[in-house]
């Protein structure tokens, strides 16, 4: 029985807004009534020049929050002229709107989207990842670097990017990030680049993507990377192939660094497969990543992951696995799905992880 996989299915602004409005209105009319829900989502692409004396003047900012807000507001009549209200407001910002949070237009040409944004490069495969947002998640190896870092797995804020209409199962996405930052005379403003091409028509999916960092801290910009890099850059394939109730899947990465000391490049590949069974699925995965290129090497590891789901609608789920991560003697990769870094290089992370899943 095909379905959608709870565990991948993520919640959106307009469902969430859809349901609060409706359980607002079922409990109570009056308080429904009395009740408004509000707000602004304003992003915008800006170039600036600011002369600084320090040589670095020039702004090229695409994304940029300017006071994004969600707010509720109500009133309540108490009799005899008197009246009870209240405002609760907040900024759609670090706090609120930490995950996806951007304004877009759609039409034929395709969709625009201003704002923070799951990359094209982290979004081409995700699909197949099974195990996502779990401490089975893929990027324990994808995405990933031997120091534990998940450069290509993550969010870009103050982003612009650009999504082709479906062309007969093939679609393009592109995407640029280019942070406020001044680095001083000489040194590059911190951005990225993204982009994909993806298929899927019938049982075959596949992908490849390419994402490229660039500035003098990427780590503080919030684009990922390792302290001090440089540049940074990535490219993956893969494809998933539904056979029945059998889903085969293998993604192949390589990803690059350029830092102020040493150049480290490494190459990572993944299997999966899923089996389902009635309401269950079951599922084996593996990803092995090479070692570096960097002299002394012993930095690859290696992940395995098992587990079950059970689904008891299209909506709710709950799951059992048990993954383990591998080192190398130099080697620091990490349970990331789960929080669970390594102790130390060379040290391997193991765990069990039973959980309940309910999407709205």
């Amino acid at each position: 029985m095909r379905r959608k996989n709870p565990l991948r299915v993520q919640a959106t602004t307009t469902s969430l807004i859809a349901i609060g409005v409706t359980t607002l209105a079922a409990s109570s009319p009056a308080l429904a009534g009395d009740v408004t829900l509000y707000g602004t989502m304003h992003y915008a692409w800006e170039y600036a020049d600011t002369h600084d004396a320090a040589g670095d003047a020039r702004d090229d900012a695409t994304g940029t929050n300017h006071a994004s807000l969600l707010g509720f507001e109500g009133r309540e009549d108490l009799g005899d002229g008197y009246h009870a209200f209240f405002v609760l407001d907040s900024d759609i910002g670090a706090n609120l709107g930490s995950n996806n949070t951007y304004v877009g237009i759609e039409g034929a040409f395709g969709s625009i989207l201003l704002g923070q944004m799951d990359t094209p490069y982290k979004t081409s495969t995700i699909e197949w990842n099974i195990w996502g947002d779990t401490t089975g998640d893929y990027t324990a190896i994808i995405g990933a670097d031997a120091a534990g870092n998940t450069s290509f797995d993550s969010f870009t804020p103050q982003a612009v990017g650009y999504v082709s209409p479906d062309m007969n199962g093939l679609r393009f996405a592109i995407a640029r990030t280019a942070l406020k930052a001044n680095n001083g005379a000489g040194n590059k403003d911190d951005r990225a680049w993204s982009t994909s091409l993806t298929y899927s028509n019938g049982p075959l999916a596949a992908a490849i993507a390419y994402e490229t960092h660039d500035g003098a801290n990427l780590t503080a910009a919030g684009l990922g990377g390792s302290s001090n890099t440089a540049s940074e850059k990535a490219w993956r394939a893969g494809a998933q192939y539904r056979l029945g109730n059998s889903l085969l899947a293998a993604v192949y990465e390589d990803i690059d660094h350029d830092n102020t000391t040493v150049r480290q490049s490494r190459a990572a590949w993944w299997l999966s497969f899923t089996q389902e069974v009635g309401n269950n699925a079951l599922n084996v995965s593996y990803a092995q990543a090479g070692d570096s290129d960097v002299a002394g090497g012993g930095d690859g590891a290696s992940q395995l992951t098992i587990g079950g789901q059970h689904f008891f609608s299209e909506r709710t789920a709950i799951y059992a696995l048990y993954s383990t991560v591998g080192n190398d003697t130099n080697a620091s990769y990490g349970l990331q799905g789960g929080g669970f870094a390594a102790s130390a290089a060379g040290r391997d992370v193991d765990a069990f992880s039973f959980g309940i899943v309910h999407n709205f």
